[in-house]
C-alpha cells in the first residue's frame, strides 16, 4: 500500500489477531505507518504529515489499519 499523503510505501508497524465478543470469526489486524522522514528544506518540517517517527513500536501517527479474515 502507498501513503495517502506522500505516496511512499507503508510499513507494517504491528499486527494482532482480533475477534468480536461472542463471535467465532478471527481477523488479522495490521497497523501500517509511513516512514518517509524527508524534511522540506524551506519549512524544515516533514514532507509527510503522517510520518510515524523513529520508534515503530510506538508510532506517532498511523496511516492505515487493514483487517483480513483468518481462515
Amino acid at each position: 500500500m502507498e501513503c495517502p499523503e506522500c505516496g511512499s510505501n507503508l510499513m507494517i508497524a504491528g499486527s494482532k489477531l482480533v475477534s468480536e465478543a461472542g463471535s467465532t470469526e478471527v481477523f488479522s489486524e495490521l497497523t501500517l505507518v509511513c516512514i518517509n522522514a524527508r524534511i522540506d528544506p524551506v519549512s524544515r518540517q516533514h514532507v509527510c504529515s503522517l510520518f510515524a517517527g523513529t520508534d515503530l513500536n510506538n508510532p506517532l501517527k498511523v496511516a492505515a489499519t487493514v483487517r483480513n479474515k483468518v481462515g
